[in-house]
């Protein structure tokens, strides 16, 4: 379940900061929607890059964040020490990084907008992201417990 989780990880930043350098290097630097072609280099690409659909955001998310949950709960004594950090990167990769996925291209059916006159309506991919922070309690519970574990064997 440990390498499930890393590999969702994995992929889940690069659904992020791929399309983001490509970007970057082919269409001018035009990252967001509202951007403008940078003054310095032109786009080579008219249109942007690497759109990633909802549907590949939201499935990773669920795939690492069931994987976490079933290595923190079933790897009684492996994942004390690694809860911390399985936690704190689903709190990132599955949390955090959709809403900037979701950013990189407007999407007419979303009901988030991003903020500003120029607003627009951002991407599904950020769906899951409230579950994360069932990866997060589920991640301090079984840190707590793996230290008093710890605890009470070593005293």
């Amino acid at each position: 379940m440990r390498l499930v989780f890393t590999l969702c990880a994995i992929f889940g930043a690069a659904q992020f900061l791929v399309p983001l350098i490509a970007r970057v290097a082919f269409n001018g630097g035009r990252v967001w929607p509202t951007d403008e072609e940078h003054s310095l280099w032109g786009s080579v690409i008219g249109d942007r890059v690497l759109g990633v659909p909802a549907w590949l955001t939201i499935a990773t998310g669920a795939v690492g964040m069931a994987a976490a949950v079933a290595y923190l709960i079933g790897s009684r004594r492996d994942a004390g020490a690694d809860a911390p950090y399985v936690s704190l990167v689903s709190l990132l990769i599955f949390g955090g990084f959709p809403w900037a996925i979701a950013a990189l291209n407007t999407d007419p059916t979303g009901i988030v907008r991003t903020p500003g006159p120029e607003g627009y309506p951002i991407g599904w991919h950020w769906v899951l992201s409230p579950v994360a922070a069932v990866v997060l309690a589920v991640g301090i519970v079984v840190s707590v417990r793996s230290r008093r574990n710890a605890r009470g064997a070593g005293g």
